[in-house]
């Protein structure tokens, strides 16, 4: 294996961690049960060729005939990693959790963890590893935009007056400097003030100007929104043709200057929240919706223009709410919340590209070994990954905790592969011949209604995440984690078993009481029963949930049978259907009404 295939991938950034079985780190609540796929697996530092059927890698020209658009090498990232794209094939960088990742200027890559911890940390080109890069942690520092100047890698770090030491007067402002990436030096550069309903954030460098998108809020649920230009002292300069010197209102912007300071991109979309009138009949959420519906008719306009003479060089409308990520003098890179491209503004043409690469969501890895964060630096877990990647022979990373609702706070684990599902994982270890143990790593970014079909789902034997035996304390601080809810309700309970519920998402888990005859002195998860919500919106591996009807069943399963009986709780005629173990029981309507396996409590 190549050294650089080891290390990239040992030393990227550290995001999650969870302890080894033995030190009872990790959050003990998932079985050998395979699980939902999450993400696709992955290999550091690999190639892949692009799915020509997958519509998000696929190539479509608007340009003139016989000219498509060129693709030039483009960073895809998320939860998979960082991978550099030239349409065909993806060379996996980073192979961890990022939230944020940019090129450099010099062909590297600078990007943030999703659990930010250690913070930023930088991939030089040709580097066998990426470097911290240490910005200290008054003000809460951060890189708003990133260039390449004389051969050298800079950035702009911005940092609250909180904790600045030149703008310490002004609560209100923020201290700006130009950090060298090599040297790490920096230079002050300006107290950038902002209102209590308003901000600036600086989005670009080019030609010594940079660009900065400001806001004001409008009312409590509106904004407007300007653009402004700055040199390389701080000082204001006022643009020519500056094509939004006086805010719009409501609006969205963003904008980007190429890499010389000729020319400016820029995304318009002439709305912004929700700015109407309090509704007659006071009913907003409805008005909210139908405002909603509304401005998703509503495109955006993506421009560029020669900055010196204010002509437009180039124009399209995109879908509604698109920014604008990124322009490198002929290429934009623009973005909505489900969809993102690279427009080739000299043929015309459009290349859709991943939104993310892999869903937020999680992944399975194989835990080698868990690394007491009061103990042990990130650096000295780099190495220890570092040394089980060239003894195995496969990539391994390093991941932290504090940010996972998954895994248990104050460990670096080092870890092999991103695998799809939880058996993928466990013979991942079995391969390698070590000990190890498999384990889900999982923001509380997951907690999403229609997430949750991918972080819990309803098997005969648990919820994927956790199974049966579980114990008590452990499944309800993890689910308690996941949903983001106030502790649960008491439910039923039976001389065997007692159920806990977390009601408004129509879920109740039941645990063992010490008369059930398997009772070992610890209460386990032994049953759930699931009605659904709009907040929790659930369904077996095969997709059977509430709502679904007898008739949409049975299409999917063809040897079900509807069972009609009287049931003597209720004392009147109900219908059910045994599927995969599951008990599932009808309404009035014929649509399925609850779920539910294991031990019950009767009437």
């Amino acid at each position: 294996m190549h050294p650089r295939r080891v290390v990239v991938l040992t030393a990227v950034i550290v995001l999650a961690a969870c302890a080894s079985p033995a030190d009872d780190g990790a959050a003990r609540t998932t079985s050998d049960v395979a699980a939902t796929d999450h993400s696709p697996a992955s290999s550091m530092h690999s190639t892949a060729v692009v799915d020509p059927s997958d519509e998000a890698a696929q190539s479509t020209t608007s340009g003139p005939v016989g000219e498509g658009p060129v693709w030039p090498p483009t960073l895809v990232y998320g939860w998979d990693g960082i991978a550099r794209t030239d349409g065909s094939s993806l060379d996996l960088l980073v192979a961890e959790p990022v939230m944020w990742a940019v090129d450099d200027g010099m062909g590297g890559v600078l990007f943030r963890s999703v659990a930010e911890q250690p913070g930023y940390a930088w991939l030089r080109t040709g580097a066998d590893r990426p470097e911290r890069i240490d910005l200290g942690t008054e003000g809460w520092p951060h890189l708003d935009a990133v260039w390449a100047e004389a051969g050298t890698p800079m950035a702009l770090v911005s940092r609250s007056g909180h904790g600045g030491t030149m703008c310490i007067d002004d609560e209100l402002a923020t201290e700006m400097s130009i950090r060298n990436l090599v040297t790490g030096d920096e230079r002050f550069l300006m107290c950038h003030g902002e209102g209590s309903d308003g901000g600036e954030g600086f989005t670009s460098f080019g030609g010594g100007l940079f660009s900065a998108v400001r806001w004001v809020a409008v009312g409590a649920s509106s904004s407007s929104a300007g653009l402004s230009f700055y040199d390389g002292t701080g000082s204001p300069v006022e643009v020519p043709h500056n094509p939004f010197p006086d805010s719009c209102a409501p609006c969205t912007l963003s904008a980007h200057l190429s890499p010389d300071g000729t020319r400016l991109a820029y995304a318009h979309w002439p709305t912004a929240f929700w700015g109407q009138p309090q509704p007659a009949d006071d009913d907003v959420a409805t008005a909210v919706e139908r405002w909603r519906a509304q401005a998703d008719e509503v495109p955006t306009r993506i421009v560029v223009m020669d900055l010196a003479t204010g002509a437009e060089i180039f124009s399209t409308e995109e879908d509604a709410a698109t920014h604008l990520d990124g322009f490198d003098g002929r290429h934009l890179h623009v973005a909505s919340d489900t969809h993102a491209a690279l427009i080739d503004t000299t043929t015309g043409g459009h290349i859709d590209v991943p939104r993310r690469w892999g869903e937020p969501i999680g992944f399975w890895g194989a835990i080698l070994e868990s690394l007491d964060v009061a103990t042990t630096t990130y650096d000295e877990a780099q190495s220890v990954a570092g040394q089980l990647a060239v003894s195995l022979g496969e990539p391994t990373g390093v991941v932290w905790s504090e940010g996972y609702v998954t895994l248990n706070p104050g460990y670096w684990a080092v870890y092999a592969g991103h695998f799809a599902n939880q058996a993928d994982a466990a013979a991942a270890c079995r391969e390698l011949e070590v000990p190890c143990y498999p384990r889900y790593v999982a923001t509380v970014d997951t907690i999403h209604p229609t997430v949750g079909r991918a972080m819990l789902t309803l098997e005969p034997d648990g919820l994927g995440l956790v199974s049966f035996g579980a114990e008590r304390g452990e499944v309800v601080a993890l689910l308690d984690a996941i949903l983001g809810s106030p502790p649960p309700d008491s439910g039923e309970q039976a001389d065997w078993v007692e159920y806990v519920c977390w009601s408004d998402f129509g879920l109740c888990l039941g645990f063992s009481l010490p008369a059930w005859e398997q009772h070992d002195g610890v209460s386990r998860f032994v049953g759930w029963r699931y009605w659904g919500s709009d907040r929790l919106e659930l369904g077996t591996a095969s997709g059977t949930g509430p709502g679904m009807t007898v008739v949409e069943l049975q299409d999917l399963h063809d040897d079900v049978e509807i069972v009609v009986e009287m049931d003597g709780c209720v004392d009147r005629m109900i219908s059910y259907a045994v599927v995969d173990s599951i008990l599932v029981m009808f309404d009035d309507d014929d649509e399925i009404s609850w779920l539910m396996t294991g031990l019950g409590v009767g009437c």
